[in-house]
């Protein structure tokens, strides 16, 4: 994980760790792609070759006392994880909080070089604060990043979250994957970051369907542009620029 400290797939972990005697770092759980929920599938039934799978499989479902993670056993002995929307909106809400004391999309942008292997990401920021700033002159976000149509945040997310369209929710999937990341697959999530991005804008707009959706899709952007940021700046140690 390297966005700091909110990844999904590790509180997962470690509540599937109480249940099944394995190490958390050892037990399979991914992030199914190309779906219009957020469910993490996990093998862990397989690594435990000496039990029986039905029954832990039972002692799973039957001692999760998670009511917005529903389990679903697959018909190949895989577990599904499917989080609900009551636990997206509240970890939407926090990841979104921890960004705000570094909002700057409005404050002047230094001169950066553009790296060719890493243009899709630089551009992806860019056109992420152009965005934020134009959500900014039409009085949906304010200067330092708050959202007044969203507050509180949890209660107004919840309500909205049903109400996403397929791109917007391969954004929200996106921040969800990038902030999971291993080192190893930090570049690819960041590409595939950077391509809903794009495509968020591109095929549904933020302004165009359903208006009380700008609210969340300002807070999704605000997201992306801290995450793209954190990455170009911290792990590549190569310019985030504002404008290109």
């Amino acid at each position: 994980m390297n966005y700091p400290g909110y990844s999904l797939r590790l509180w997962l972990l470690q509540e599937i760790a109480r249940l099944v005697p394995l190490p958390t770092e050892t037990i399979s759980l991914y992030l199914l792609k190309y779906h219009p929920s957020i469910i993490y599938r996990s093998r862990v039934l397989s690594q435990l070759t000496q039990d029986d799978p039905g029954a832990i499989a039972f002692a799973l479902v039957h001692g999760w006392n998670y009511p917005n993670v529903e389990i679903e056993l697959t018909a190949n002995f895989a577990l599904d994880f499917k989080v609900g929307d009551r636990l997206v909106a509240l970890w939407l809400e926090k990841v979104y909080h921890s960004t705000l004391n570094n909002f700057s999309v409005f404050s002047s942008s230094s001169v950066f070089k553009i790296l060719p292997q890493f243009f899709p990401l630089q551009y992806s920021h860019a056109r992420c604060c152009a965005w934020l700033r134009q959500l900014h002159q039409q009085g949906v976000i304010t200067n330092n990043g708050s959202i007044p149509s969203l507050e509180p945040y949890a209660v107004a997310l919840i309500e909205l979250l049903p109400c996403l369209n397929p791109k917007d929710k391969d954004l929200l999937l996106s921040l969800v994957a990038f902030c999971d990341s291993s080192p190893e697959n930090l570049l690819s999530s960041s590409n595939n970051l950077a391509l809903a991005v794009l495509n968020f804008e591109r095929y549904e707009g933020i302004w165009r369907n359903k208006p009380n959706l700008i609210g969340v899709r300002a807070l999704l952007l605000i997201l992306a542009q801290s995450n793209l940021q954190y990455l170009l700046e911290t792990q590549l140690l190569v310019g985030a620029p504002r404008e290109l």
